[in-house]
């Protein structure tokens, strides 16, 4: 069996007897008894599990600090490991921790040589003088305003949650971690959007559902991570904003002088190479705080949605019946108010009128399958590709391709050229099949299948004879009436005289006329 230690924050001391009595009756339920020695009550302040609790905040043990701070310098990997270990423990204690700890992380790669430069023993030092002056982090209060202040530099993104309590600007949590080599590639404002998007997911418990400010040191970031912004977004920037919508923010801006807490990573440092992202601790916000629950409930958005006038006049509508002119912003639920489920008949109006059921837009969606894998992908793309040039060739009118490869065909030229010269090319072999109904010839050519007319193989002799210009009227004996019939295919005479020149001669004998 294991045992998990939580604390519950108590506003008052009526609570806090009646929270007593009741972990005191189940303990009696289950027959477990207490050292009342090692028991107390009505401690103002608390250590737990490497943190000293008040009602002021939360702050790191004395005694634990002092640890850090007689450890002496590593003089290995494992002793640096321990040591990053140890002060990792604090990490939400510390502004831009993942910046300072650059150069000690590039020694824990894998094959690095162990090499201790002064810019480790600076790191070394400013982690010690850091772990001194560690701030008290205030609790986080639900009806508090909520601030998420974020920055990054070339090598590590920072974050800080704050709230306003009291009339001042307390931190809740610090958080930091380095780029990846690929992230260390974006630009400034994608670094610092993602800076943004970090900061949100990683304290995503304390700022769904509620408003909090988004500060950011980037002023074009106000306008790409807003809904009011326009013009041309990067598309990476434009997926993130997407992203970004589903909570209720306010970007901010705060000049990087005046931001001196997120700002710290892009202030030392710039020169370091990052190692791997951190394996940090969970952040102690959730908890060192009062039990929350769940951030939206049924009864809420059934609550609200009764507040609403808007969702109050359609809720009345539909059960008293629609009027025959409605206010503007109803006009939408007016239009498909046939469609919907009425309690009288059980069925919509339109179904009642047409006898079945009304296929609509969202009907015609395909349910996409359980399973995507890429082989599937390539073939459901393959089947598309296939209809779509099934659809091409049946609307140019092209007949059912039966030809193969090594078969030789004649090429109906879109026109004769002269006059001694016919429509129908020598007899020439087919290379290669692209497509379906596109084949390449052996001269290299490459030609859809309505041109290309099936014929018997020539005799050697005749091929080696045939020109470019070889048609029915040199091939001799060769051209069967069968092959004949095939090239005369789609010909026919007219019985009408040739009219190419009658414009021409009518204004020959217009200006004729007009001098006589």
């Amino acid at each position: 069996s294991r045992a998990w230690p939580y604390i519950l924050m108590i506003l008052s001391l009526s609570d806090h007897n009646a929270k007593l009595a009741q972990v005191l009756q189940h303990f009696q339920e289950y027959n477990l008894t207490l050292n009342e020695d090692k028991c107390k009550f009505q401690d103002q302040e608390i250590d737990f599990v490497g943190y000293q609790i008040s009602s002021q905040g939360v702050k790191p043990l004395n005694s634990n600090i002092e640890a850090i701070l007689q450890l002496p310098d590593p003089q290995n990997v494992l002793q640096l490991s321990s040591f990053l270990g140890m002060t990792n423990y604090y990490l939400c204690f510390v502004p831009a921790y993942a910046d300072i700890t650059a150069p000690l992380r590039l020694l824990l790669k894998k094959d690095a040589p162990w090499d201790w430069t002064p810019t480790c023993q600076a790191a070394i030092d400013t982690l010690k003088i850091k772990m001194t002056s560690t701030p008290t982090l205030a609790h986080f209060s639900l009806g508090a305003s909520t601030i998420v202040t974020c920055d990054a530099s070339a090598i590590a993104l920072g974050a800080v949650l704050s709230q306003i309590q009291g009339g001042r600007e307390l931190p809740v949590a610090f958080a930091s971690r380095a780029l990846s080599p690929t992230e260390q590639k974006y630009s400034v404002g994608e670094r610092e959007a993602l800076a943004c998007i970090w900061a949100c997911e990683r304290w995503h418990t304390y700022l769904y559902g509620r408003h909090f400010i988004l500060r950011t040191d980037h002023q074009a970031l106000t306008s790409l991570l807003a809904t009011s912004g326009s013009g041309h977004t990067p598309l990476r920037i434009s997926r993130w904003s997407d992203w970004l919508y589903h909570y209720n923010f306010t970007v901010e801006f705060k000049p990087g002088k005046l931001n001196q807490v997120a700002d710290h990573p892009s202030r030392v440092l710039l020169a370091a190479t990052p190692g791997p992202d951190l394996e940090t601790e969970n952040d102690l916000v959730m908890m060192l705080t009062s039990s929350l629950t769940t951030v939206i409930t049924p009864e809420e958005v059934e609550r609200e949605s009764g507040n609403d006038l808007l969702h109050r006049a359609v809720r009345q509508y539909i059960t008293e019946g629609w009027p025959k002119t409605v206010v503007d912003n109803l006009q939408p639920f007016l239009k498909i108010k046939d469609f919907e489920w009425h309690a009288t008949t059980g069925v919509s109006p339109a179904t009642l009128m047409m006898g079945r059921n009304l296929r609509l837009p969202l009907d015609k969606i395909k349910q996409a399958e359980p399973f995507h894998t890429p082989a599937a992908i390539r073939h459901k793309v393959q089947q598309c590709q296939e209809a779509t040039k099934q659809y091409v060739d049946l609307k140019r009118g092209a007949r059912k391709v039966d030809l193969v490869p090594l078969q030789w065909v004649r090429i109906k030229r879109p026109q004769a050229g002269d006059k001694l010269r016919t429509q129908f090319s020598k007899p020439i072999q087919i290379r290669k099949q692209v497509v379906p109904a596109t084949f390449i010839l052996q001269d290299g050519s490459k030609w859809h299948s309505s041109r290309l007319i099936r014929v018997a193989a020539p005799p050697q002799e005749l091929e080696m004879l045939a020109g470019e210009s070889w048609d029915c009227a040199t091939a001799g004996e060769t051209t069967t009436e069968n092959e004949l019939a095939n090239l005369c295919h789609g010909m026919y005479a007219t019985q009408r005289p040739p009219r190419t020149r009658a414009r021409p001669h009518r204004f020959t004998d217009f200006v004729t006329d007009f001098h006589t």
